[in-house]
């Protein structure tokens, strides 16, 4: 199967209860393909949103970061993944903008 049907558009992040395991399969997609694959770099954009939906902000926003900047690389194949990272990105700083205002 070729990268561009194996990608998809990442979906809503999964449970805090799967984090665990999504982090130890991205932890193993750094090693077996490298940080900046694009398998990991989809993988990374999913836990970073799981994460900040799990109140983990600053880990997500790391994780997040790194994926919408390398996945550039990949133009049309990750246009898609990439697309739903940098909405996760702004909602997330949006947040904790908001966040910081009310204290």
């Amino acid at each position: 199967m070729d990268q561009a049907a194996s990608l998809s558009v990442a979906s809503p992040a999964a449970p805090a209860a799967d984090l665990p395991a999504m982090l130890a399969t991205l932890s193993s997609y750094e090693c077996l393909f490298g940080p900046y694959h694009v398998q990991t770099l989809t993988l990374a954009a999913q836990a970073g949103e799981a994460l900040w939906l799990s109140g983990e902000s600053d880990q997500a926003r790391v994780l997040l970061e790194h994926a919408a900047r390398h996945l550039a690389r990949y133009g049309d194949l990750a246009a898609g993944v990439r697309i739903r990272t940098l909405s996760v990105l702004r909602d997330l700083r949006a947040s904790v903008a908001s966040s910081r205002s009310l204290v």
